[in-house]
């Protein structure tokens, strides 16, 4: 059976990962290694969120790309104005 030590500032609450698990020699132990189903659903979820990102990374790139056509039409129409507006002041002098 080992000894709890509780480290904690004047009025902080003690939580569960403020517990050091020590032996009376003064040695500390070692926490269970997680099962191979834990392990398991760690890769996975990783994976999934690994998965997301590259995903919504692909969707914001493609909805950048889909917006080109339209920015360069943007461009050429007030070229255009600005051209046809320089002309009218032209005609008027």
């Amino acid at each position: 059976m080992g000894m709890k030590i509780i480290i904690q500032n004047v009025g902080q609450r003690p939580d569960a990962d403020d517990v050091l698990d020590m032996t009376a020699d003064g040695r500390f132990i070692e926490a269970p290694r997680p099962s191979f189903k834990d392990r398991l659903i760690s890769w996975a979820l990783l994976v999934a969120g690994a998965g997301i990102a590259i995903l919504g990374t692909a969707l914001a790139l493609w909805f950048a790309l889909l917006l080109v056509p339209f920015i360069i039409a943007a461009g050429l129409i007030g070229y255009a104005a600005f051209r046809w507006y320089v002309w009218r002041l032209r005609q008027r002098q």
